[in-house]
């Protein structure tokens, strides 16, 4: 059977660029795992992106074409562009469209995705399956909490031959027949890195990015209750960090790691025995699970507020924050470090058994590969 020729249209962007503020590191990894799963069943998939920058005057006017932004083991086409105010858009649609055009005209593609709702990526694809007619699938990511159904009708999505949602509430309210699907990613299986034993220091973390809408403030200020010297608070990610280091600097047990590589997060999440996801649930109707799914690889604990994003099955695995307060927070953070090793056995046989049997990377990829084909997305002879 010959491949399934992709083109992927999204920034999947290498973890050298993750402390650029303008790149998400959780959209380009969940990005290249999904690839990759992809290309292990039968498809071929070529990407293309520009590098995210700040607008000037916070970056450079100009950004140009580098061939080393793309994830190992992802091939791509990456282009400059101008990134100055009111021609950064129009600019990048028509870089865009032109590409996608050039690869269509050189290249059988068979199926274009393209990666969450900027119209100038979304409004490229369309005009260009316009007249080419190859099924195009869009993954709908994050979508603003203001204005959102504005923000999802000007990206045309609506006319996708297929549409993928990460949302829970989202897949919900828009999904209309089979040619929508939820599907929220896998969690990475690097086996069981949680030990069952009670540990001298307790380690808490939040991973995300720095905003209140992750929820990094209700953390930080959840640890002002915490007066014990058992406690560390580790926090990883990316954004405005002037916050975080006016915590640590009046608490050593708060520390402060940047954006870190993913080797680097994955080493450093062995050691935790309990992390946050504390979004606001006001806020997480739009939202994506990218923190869940990381933390679900280690084994740990975790505390969520259980937003709108969530599907109503992560409840098995969640202790669900009932009350977005840092004083409800901080006393459930003492709760489960007084946990004995029987319960915290217990709650890892229950993540293990969820994360196996449903949400690692090459089940949620296959669920992907078989829709495309029972809702004649694709066709099987292909």
């Amino acid at each position: 059977m010959k491949k399934i020729e992709v083109l992927w249209v999204g920034p999947v962007i290498s973890e050298s660029e993750f402390n650029n503020q303008a790149v998400s590191p959780a959209a380009s990894i969940w990005q290249s795992l999904f690839i990759e799963q992809l290309q292990k069943l039968n498809f071929n998939v070529t990407t293309l992106t520009h590098l995210p920058k700040r607008i000037f005057p916070f970056s450079t006017p100009i950004v140009f074409a580098r061939k080393d932004i793309f994830q190992d083991g992802i091939s791509g086409i990456n282009f400059g562009f101008l990134n100055i105010p009111l021609i950064r858009a129009w600019y990048l649609k028509v870089a865009y469209y032109l590409n996608i055009k050039k690869i269509m005209a050189n290249h059988k593609i068979d199926l274009i995705i393209s990666y969450n709702l900027e119209s100038y990526i979304t409004t490229a694809v369309f005009d260009n399956i316009k007249t080419n007619k190859v099924p195009w699938v869009a993954i709908v990511a994050d979508m603003p909490s203001m204005h959102a159904d504005q923000y999802y009708n000007a990206s045309k999505a609506s006319y996708a031959q297929g549409r993928v949602y990460l949302s829970w509430t989202n897949f919900l309210e828009k999904s209309v027949d089979s040619t929508s699907i939820f599907l929220e990613g896998g969690v990475p299986l690097l086996g069981s890195r949680y030990a069952i034993q009670k540990v001298p220091i307790f380690k808490v973390a939040y991973f995300g990015s720095l905003t209140t809408v992750g929820g990094a403030d209700l953390f930080l200020k959840a640890t002002r209750h915490l007066s014990v010297d058992s406690f560390e608070f580790h926090i990883v990610g990316n954004g405005d960090a002037t916050k975080v280091r006016e915590f640590a600097a009046h608490d050593s047990r708060i520390r402060y790691h940047g954006a870190i590589s993913q080797s680097e997060l994955t080493a450093l999440g062995k050691e935790m025995n309990l992390f946050i996801d504390p979004r606001p649930v006001s806020l997480s109707k739009n939202n994506f699970p990218s923190k869940v799914l990381t933390y679900l690889s280690f084994g740990a604990p975790i505390i969520s507020t259980m937003g709108h994003g969530l599907s109503p099955e992560y409840s098995k695995v969640l202790l669900p924050l009932s009350e977005c307060t840092p004083e409800a927070l901080a006393k459930l953070i003492q709760n489960i470090s007084l946990w004995d090793t029987d319960r915290i056995q217990e709650y890892r046989n229950a993540t293990q058994s969820f994360v196996t049997e449903s949400k690692s990377w090459p089940a949620q990829v296959s669920r992907f590969a078989n829709w495309l084909f029972d809702s004649n997305i694709l066709h099987r002879s292909l």
